[in-house]
């Protein structure tokens, strides 16, 4: 992972869209794909860097533990929280929230702020290193966190300071972001994959992308996107748009036309077709 070039990233990235296990967690994936956006950049310390947070926790549970401190949940998350946020310094950045930087897992690095899901991918990384189970929520709209031992359960936010969260506050988050109407579902309660948590920190740079209409940047994330996620079709329909918002309409068409050969669902067909009316009729 020392000097790997944009091909060989790439292919490590189609290999584990493939499926197969190429070693790398999902904050290593990350960092790969962020090296993309810093090319000739070296990106071993990054790596190195989350191998040292990972002893650094280790090492504080355990001096947690010599205290007098059970070994627990709370005690896990106590010495994540420190390493992490009390000794690296890194935090949620709310002042310049849709900042690029904070979807670049190397920037986030580098500048110990980012956003709830690239510090989640930290927290991802040090905990598997020790074997704690801490997985992010399949939460809409932030990610929190949930770290679980011998059958207690803590859900915490590491967007701020590693706050325990009830299931009250996600109920109010969610009716924040989803309107009173929305409940709480079983599923919100559900860990992320590693894919997923990946693609939800690219997800959240390609949305940032198009709303300062960078649908060039768009397109290479949608592109990364698809590498690790092959079957995911969505992602096709969303390469045609990046397309005709950059006035190629050729391999708009195009890239429509092979997606309306591929795709089942009702709903994108329909997109999908009207989408292709409009570009026929604007030709």
């Amino acid at each position: 992972m020392t000097s790997l070039s944009n091909t060989a990233i790439t292919e490590q990235l189609k290999a584990i869209g493939a499926g197969q296990d190429t070693g790398y967690s999902a904050a290593e994936q990350s960092i790969m794909i962020a090296s993309l956006n810093h090319p000739g950049r070296g990106i071993e310390r990054y790596k190195v860097h989350l191998h040292n947070m990972s002893d650094k926790a280790g090492g504080r549970f355990n001096q947690l533990l010599e205290a007098g401190a059970q070994d627990s949940a709370e005690t896990r998350l106590a010495a994540l929280k420190h390493v992490i946020w009390d000794d690296e310094g890194y935090h949620g950045d709310m002042e310049t929230y849709d900042d690029l930087q904070n979807s670049d897992l190397i920037d986030v690095i580098e500048r110990r702020k980012g956003l709830p899901v690239a510090l989640a991918l930290l927290f991802m990384h040090v905990a598997q290193e020790n074997d704690w189970d801490v997985r992010p929520l399949n939460f809409p709209g932030h990610v929190y966190m949930r770290i679980d031992f011998e059958g207690n359960r803590l859900i915490f936010d590491p967007f701020d300071k590693c706050k325990l969260v009830e299931a009250h506050d996600l109920r109010a988050a969610l009716k924040k972001l989803a309107g009173e109407q929305a409940e709480l579902s079983a599923s919100f309660y559900e860990p992320m994959s590693d894919k997923d948590t990946v693609l939800r920190l690219q997800n959240n740079r390609k949305s940032r992308q198009i709303m300062a209409e960078d649908y060039q940047a768009a397109l290479d994330t949608i592109r990364v996107m698809a590498f690790l996620a092959p079957k995911e079709e969505r992602l096709a329909f969303e390469t045609a748009v990046m397309y005709a918002r950059l006035g190629n309409k050729g391999e708009a068409v195009k890239t429509l036309t092979e997606y309306l050969e591929r795709t089942t669902s009702p709903q994108d067909r329909q997109d999908a077709i009207l989408l292709l009316h409009e570009l026929e009729k604007d030709s």
